[in-house]
Parts: C-alpha cells; sequence; structure tokens
C-alpha cells in the first residue's frame, strides 16, 4: 500500500480550479446504472444553472464557490443523486430522490443517506459562511431518524445555530414532498485557517 497520509496532503494542497475540473464532455461516461447520464460525474452541460438567491449567486453542481472539498462535483454525493439547489452563508438548501439503490433491505431508505445529507448541505453551509478565510472539515454528524421513507422527493435544509471563530454549528431538517419531518440532524464543523506561508 502506498503512503495513504502523503496521498492526502497531495489532494489537500490542490488548488480547487484543478481539483473540480468536469470531464471531457466529447468522452462517453461511464458509471454505475441508474445515474441520470450513466456516470457518477456530472458533464458541464449536465450541471443546473447557477441560482441567485437573497445571499448571492452559487453555481448548485460545485456546491458553492467556497467550497474546497477536492473533485466535490464528481464525488460521492452524486453518486447517490444530492442535489444543491442554493446556498447562502444563512441557509443552504438540497434535493434527493429516493431510488432503489437507496434502499436497505427492507425497502426504506437507507438512514447512511440521511446522513449523508445532513453531513453534506452541513459542510457547504459551513465553506459558504467561511468563505475565503480557509476550510471546513465535519467533526461531528447526529442525525436523527423521525420517518420512514421508500420513494418521493427529499429537501434538506441547513440553517446555522452557532457560527465562530474555530468552529460551526448547524441544524438540518429533513423534509418528504408533503413536509412531514423525516430526519433532524446536527453537523459541526472546524474553521481551519489557510496557514501563512513561510517567507524565505
Amino acid at each position: 500500500m502506498g503512503d495513504i497520509g502523503a496521498e492526502r496532503r497531495r489532494v489537500a494542497s490542490e488548488p480547487v480550479e484543478d481539483a473540480l475540473a468536469l470531464p471531457d464532455p466529447n468522452v462517453e461516461p461511464t458509471g454505475p446504472p441508474g445515474h441520470p447520464d450513466g456516470s457518477p460525474a456530472r458533464r458541464q452541460q449536465d450541471l443546473p444553472p447557477s441560482k441567485t438567491t437573497e445571499g448571492g449567486t452559487v453555481d448548485p453542481g460545485l456546491g458553492s464557490r467556497a467550497m474546497t472539498t477536492p473533485a466535490y462535483a464528481k464525488g460521492f454525493d452524486d453518486t447517490i443523486g444530492l442535489q444543491i439547489s442554493s446556498a447562502t452563508p444563512d441557509e443552504v438548501r438540497a434535493t434527493l430522490t429516493v431510488t432503489p439503490d437507496l434502499l436497505q433491505p427492507y425497502g426504506l431508505l437507507h438512514g447512511g443517506v440521511l446522513c449523508t445529507i445532513v453531513e453534506s448541505i452541513g459542510s457547504v453551509a459551513g465553506a459558504v459562511w467561511y468563505g475565503d478565510r480557509g476550510r471546513v472539515v465535519g467533526t461531528s454528524n447526529h442525525t436523527n431518524f423521525l420517518r420512514s421513507v421508500t420513494e418521493g422527493t427529499l429537501t434538506g435544509v441547513a440553517t446555522p445555530i452557532h457560527r465562530g471563530r474555530t468552529q460551526q454549528l448547524w441544524s438540518i431538517d429533513i423534509r418528504d414532498e408533503q413536509e412531514r419531518l423525516i430526519a433532524k440532524g446536527e453537523l459541526r464543523v472546524a474553521n481551519l485557517p489557510h496557514r501563512e506561508e513561510p517567507t524565505s
């Protein structure tokens, strides 16, 4: 096995613009069945248009202008179909359509999907608020499952509980199309400011 620590440091140091580069649209995508284009990586023409909200404009395909997770646009969220619909420093919204691939053996939506929604939109929210000061990393995810789901579209909304110098705490509500509360979570993230480059 290679040096995992070295690989993580390499990925973390990649410029955001390079890390978020999308695949060549002229190459036929391949990937797991059930994805709209057969690929876990969305092509540029497949991304939804930027949306303007009260807090500003955000490209939902990239999550946010401040999101520094490498290859965010072609990561796990895209694999399960989670779509960021709007993001401001005070609120992030996302939707997910329940598919058979996301169900557990009893035919219910897997709890890990709900945890993922909490983790993902809470992280995007923290990153948008923290902005150019650095990046954020999740340190605690507490998700309560309140109602089972077998189909339909879910909407997750992240709002702040606390935003401080070193950490943030976000509340995430996940509701179905009838506005019933399916799950409620809290995500705590640590704020990691950019390090000063040593001068020679």
